[in-house]
């Protein structure tokens, strides 16, 4: 029967159910009056409670998606941080035969000017020149992973501005389902 109320409905204009709402309203009695109004009040909450759950639900899809975002970033920061400390590893004796290096090429310089023999000054600038042109080679090394390691601390830069951007949204998104569980308490008392 309610298919073919449904049917008739939807045939009147709006005047004729303003009408036969009002014939309702006249008719039905306080006691129908209130047990309209309750189902109505119900079938809203009801309804509301579903649009909540369903928001809700979908919001914590949203959490999955950005953990598992979150996830991806924390794996590549810690290549990037391995990538970082082997570098450093590399990076460590160059530094240290760079330190070497220099003071071999001060040492072999004082050498060359307190001496006066013209031979032995020859052959401690030799010498020397060698020493600097291994402390040269040693500083291009140092520059290249210095380099490669300036763009790895870039990208981990990157990699948590990216990071604490989920976690921003992440953390709205928990406050909005927090309000939504407490709009579903509210309905619900």
């Amino acid at each position: 029967m309610d298919d073919t109320q449904n049917t008739q409905d939807q045939n009147i204009s709006p005047e004729e159910v303003q009408k036969k709402m009002e014939a309702v309203l006249a008719m039905e009695g306080e006691e129908g009056r209130a047990r309209r109004e309750k189902e109505d009040r119900e079938k809203k909450e009801s309804e509301l409670i579903s649009q909540f759950e369903l928001e809700k639900k979908e919001l914590n899809k949203k959490i999955s998606e950005i953990s598992k975002s979150k996830e991806e970033l924390e794996l590549h920061w810690l290549d990037l941080s391995d990538k970082k400390t082997e570098l450093q590893k590399i990076l460590d004796p160059i530094l240290i035969g760079e330190t070497n290096a220099e003071k071999d090429v001060q040492s072999k310089n004082q050498e060359e000017h307190a001496t006066d023999d013209p031979k032995q000054r020859q052959e401690l600038e030799k010498q020397r020149q060698s020493l600097e042109a291994e402390r040269e080679k040693l500083e291009k090394e140092k520059w290249t992973i210095e380099d490669k390691m300036a763009e790895i601390e870039k990208e981990m830069e990157e990699n948590k501005t990216k990071y604490q951007e989920l976690l921003k949204e992440e953390y709205s998104i928990i406050d909005k389902i927090k309000e939504i569980d407490k709009s579903i308490e509210s309905i619900r008392k």
